[in-house]
């Protein structure tokens, strides 16, 4: 109870979930999706960010063949090219525009004159009290749906399961660039035929760390990953229906095998054979923790071990 009211419980959950992940290793992403960064090289050979929007627009021509198109970047301001820019979103894939809150709480949504896309979602990136991502929320922002929802919806994917509401866990693949990374100004010159995206889920956005639109995950917990590598997993997540799921009962069962313990084992046995129960326990609860994590499932074991050597 201490614990839960000092606020030292969710860190700890927050750690023994990064074990996981690290000990669990990466997985393969779902191989629909691709990215489209834009790098160092792109901002030497197209000039500072950010973009003149005729160049997007040049990007969508190459992509005429995607399912969809995201676009992890935000256009609040009208420019001299969107006329341009908007015509190519009409015209070619499906595509969806990113929002996202400004400093003052309001919705940074495209500028008026940017009409022709099929979408937009608002991007969430929920830190934790050590700034690291770990959950997203799918809730809709009034008219706004998630980004990941959003993109789903402007492809025509739907899912035999009900749609996941609320905070989520992030099942991350692996470290940062898990997925299929493509350079924005190699797609542009054309090194990839527009074949190459056909019937795949194309995500553009910042790749460059000094670009600002990084963040630390559970998966390593060293090198910023992309934030659009982190819209990238969540629309992996929703399309495999891979979230990792919580199961706080088994908890919970768990600290009632403790207990009993505690009234028929501990008092009856001397300290050599309850280190040896308890050691043996501590070691299960880990493994179950660990396969179940391997089911995409999360047992909240820190909490089991803490009250195991509490009681004791």
């Amino acid at each position: 109870g201490l614990f839960q009211l000092g606020g030292l419980r969710p860190g700890l959950s927050n750690d023994g979930l990064d074990l996981l992940f690290r000990l669990r290793g990466p997985q393969p992403p779902d191989q629909r999706i691709v990215l489209i960064g834009i790098d160092e090289p792109s901002l030497r050979r197209l000039g500072a960010w950010p973009f003149a929007r005729r160049l997007h627009a040049q990007l969508l021509d190459r992509l005429r063949q995607a399912k969809a198109v995201g676009f992890d970047l935000l256009f609040p301001e009208p420019s001299a090219d969107d006329s341009l820019f908007n015509q190519a979103l009409a015209q070619g894939p499906p595509v969806v525009l990113a929002v996202a809150h400004e400093r003052d709480g309001r919705l940074a949504r495209p500028a008026p004159t940017l009409d022709g896309s099929r979408g937009l979602g608002h991007i969430e990136t929920q830190l934790a009290g050590d700034g690291i991502v770990r959950r997203v929320n799918l809730d809709s922002l009034g008219d706004v749906a998630p980004f990941s929802l959003a993109l789903l919806q402007a492809a025509a994917i739907t899912s035999p399961l009900p749609v996941p509401v609320g905070p989520q866990i992030i099942n991350f693949h692996g470290p940062e660039e898990s997925f299929l990374f493509l350079s924005y100004h190699e797609v542009l010159s054309g090194r990839y035929p527009p074949a190459f995206f056909r019937d795949r889920l194309v995500l553009v956005g910042a790749r460059a760390v000094g670009l600002g639109d990084s963040h630390i995950t559970a998966f390593t917990r060293e090198l910023p990953t992309p934030g659009v590598e982190i819209q990238a997993t969540i629309v992996s997540n929703l399309l495999q229906q891979a979230f990792i799921r919580p199961l706080p009962l088994v908890a919970w069962l768990l600290i009632g095998l403790i207990g009993l313990l505690a009234v028929l084992v501990w008092p009856d046995c001397g300290e050599r054979v309850n280190l040896v129960v308890n050691l043996a326990l501590a070691a299960a609860i880990f493994l179950l923790a660990l396969f179940l994590f391997r089911q995409a499932c999360f047992v909240d074991y820190p909490l089991v071990l803490l009250f195991l050597f509490l009681a004791y």
